[in-house]
């Protein structure tokens, strides 16, 4: 969800090289070799921190401060290979790399295990799940779906107040399956929504806050459900909310 303000590409990126006689393909393959070659250390850092969070919590005398400062680093180290991720993925997609593996899934399931596992976490924000009775089949990435879905909650946590309503509905749309994700936030001004899913789209800070992420989110998002034969699409008014519906074809089964 993004407010009125949003960086995007400069003119001059249509064309095929840059003032320093970069090309955009060169830029990208470079982006992916450090993004790849960043994993494996981020991998041990995890795993490192974890264990590190781990044996704090098991000890008595451990500080608060302490493990406070443990959950931080697990939590940052995920953040960061969250970020690694979705470089990867957005550059192999913009070279045709980009893969799912759609097999027969009941959508309706994997919505709610979601809803389900991110509810707990979520301090400051009621999440509600709206859900018809029956399955949902479609053909579909189990993991590549469960991304979109995640990026749409985070955004609409990301920028609704502290007290704001995320609500997950999901219901059949004629031959297809519809899961809306609605929030009561900022919104999205209309000369904005056209460059939503657009490469580096990014939000103005809300009230002072900085907003993290790479703007990326959003394009990844549509380029996963265009390889589901699916769709993405907004509803948002200024100031009342937005709503990111995903639609994708059911499954027949026989």
């Amino acid at each position: 969800m993004l407010p009125n303000g949003v960086a995007t590409p400069g003119a001059h990126e249509a064309t095929s090289r840059d003032a320093r006689g970069v090309s955009r393909s060169e830029a990208d393959s470079v982006l992916a070799l450090v993004a790849h070659e960043l994993r494996t250390p981020l991998t041990v850092l995890l795993g490192q921190a974890q264990l590190l969070q781990r044996r704090l919590a098991g000890r008595a005398d451990t500080l608060s401060g302490d493990q406070k400062t443990a959950d931080v680093l697990v939590e940052q180290t995920h953040r960061l290979r969250a970020l690694i991720d979705t470089l990867l993925d957005v550059t192999q997609f913009e070279h045709g790399q980009l893969r799912v593996i759609p097999m027969p899934l009941d959508f309706g399931a994997l919505v709610r295990r979601i809803v389900e596992e991110l509810q707990p976490a979520l301090h400051f924000h009621t999440l509600r799940l709206y859900m018809e009775p029956g399955q949902f089949w479609v053909a579909g990435d189990a993991l590549r779906l469960e991304q979109v879905l995640q990026n749409l909650l985070q955004n609409a946590v990301k920028y609704s107040p502290p007290d704001g309503i995320i609500t997950v509905q999901m219901a059949p749309y004629g031959d297809q399956v519809r899961v809306a994700v609605s929030d009561n936030g900022i919104g999205i001004a209309a000369s904005v929504r056209p460059l939503l899913f657009q490469r580096f789209t990014r939000a103005d800070p809300i009230e002072g806050r900085p907003v993290a992420g790479l703007g990326l989110g959003l394009y990844l998002c549509k380029a996963l459900m265009d390889l589901h034969g699916g769709s993405i699409q907004v509803e948002s008014v200024e100031e009342m909310g937005s709503t990111f519906i995903l639609l994708l074809p059911k499954l027949v089964r026989g």
